[in-house]
């Protein structure tokens, strides 16, 4: 992937990777968090000539599903903008598809990035089959590292925005990285606590980086 550049990673992940400091590992991965917020956010619906992405974590029982759409930047001062989210829980898979059909009529995104993993395969097959721009993703901790280092990224350099969300503001907030008996940090929600609705707008988030979702599943 070639060399890395100051300006485009996250200060955490300098000062441990590159500039061999350690940190506590314990404490918010993502910051400037409240910064972020933009009362103004959601607006009314979608914008002629923009772009929008679709971010899905599956839930069921003890998760939330959500979809979290994002619009794409114009420019370099434009930032990524979270326009809508969605969240249900205890919902048959079958009514999740009509939801994130509806959303998809609605928005008209270029693409939808899902977990694939457990029940989220035969779910992305049954909805490539309905026609919607479904593409999967395979959460594992090199993958999951990448994408929440990326929205870190995003909120670091204020080049995101999104509404006053308490329940995605708090997952935001206490989300956190670990490390591993191998050395290696896991990013996610402390014990009992939940990060689906971080998961939804990572994947979306990663949707603005590149057209090639191949780079990126």
């Amino acid at each position: 992937k070639g060399r890395a550049y100051r300006g485009e990673i996250t200060q955490r992940t300098w000062q441990q990777e590159y500039m061999a400091e350690f940190l506590d590992d314990a404490g918010a991965v993502f910051r400037k968090v409240r910064t972020a917020i933009d009362p103004q956010l959601p607006h009314e619906g979608p914008q002629e000539g923009r772009d929008y992405f679709v971010g899905c974590d599956w839930g069921k029982y003890n998760d939330l599903t959500w979809f979290v759409v994002v619009r794409a930047p114009k420019g370099a001062e434009d930032p990524v903008a979270v326009v809508h989210v969605d969240r249900m829980v205890e919902i048959d898979y079958t009514l999740q598809r009509a939801r994130l059909q509806a959303l998809c009529d609605h928005w008209k995104p270029l693409a939808v990035l899902a977990e694939s993993n457990a029940m989220g395969d035969p779910i992305i097959e049954e909805l490539v089959r309905q026609g919607l721009p479904v593409d999967p993703w395979t959460a594992s901790n090199p993958s999951n590292k990448a994408a929440a280092e990326y929205l870190a990224l995003l909120f670091e350099t204020e080049r995101i925005k999104m509404p006053d969300d308490p329940m995605l503001l708090d997952q935001l907030l206490s989300y956190e990285a670990r490390r591993l008996p191998s050395g290696l940090l896991k990013y996610a929600a402390p014990e009992g606590l939940h990060d689906d609705g971080v998961d939804a707008l990572k994947l979306a988030a990663l949707c603005t980086q590149t057209g090639d979702l191949e780079v990126i599943s």
